[in-house]
């Protein structure tokens, strides 16, 4: 029984390492697949490929929207010192 239960979990940890292995080598993989589609029919890589649309949306109007934003921050930063620490009031609430 415990042998059978020892087996399961190294077949389990096999196929995790073994998806993990094909995840890792999929770029790879694809890329040596078109290098080899390309040596077989000229433009192959090139049919793989498409140009993005331009988008719909004008820059002009975007920059008008962008100079509108205020330019200071709202909120107030806080300045924390690098050496306090931040939860010595709850540390000394604790005890």
């Amino acid at each position: 029984m415990i042998e059978r239960i020892r087996q399961l979990t190294a077949l389990g940890i096999f196929g995790v390492l073994f998806c993990a292995l094909l995840f890792g080598l999929g770029p790879s993989l694809s890329a040596r697949l078109v290098m080899i589609g390309e040596s077989v029919w000229d433009g192959y890589a090139q049919d793989l490929r498409y140009d993005p649309e331009a988008p719909e949306c004008d820059l002009q109007e975007l920059e008008a929207k962008l100079s509108s934003c205020p330019t200071t921050p709202t909120i107030a930063p806080t300045n924390l010192d690098d050496e306090a620490d931040p939860f010595a009031d709850d540390n000394e609430a604790e005890e």
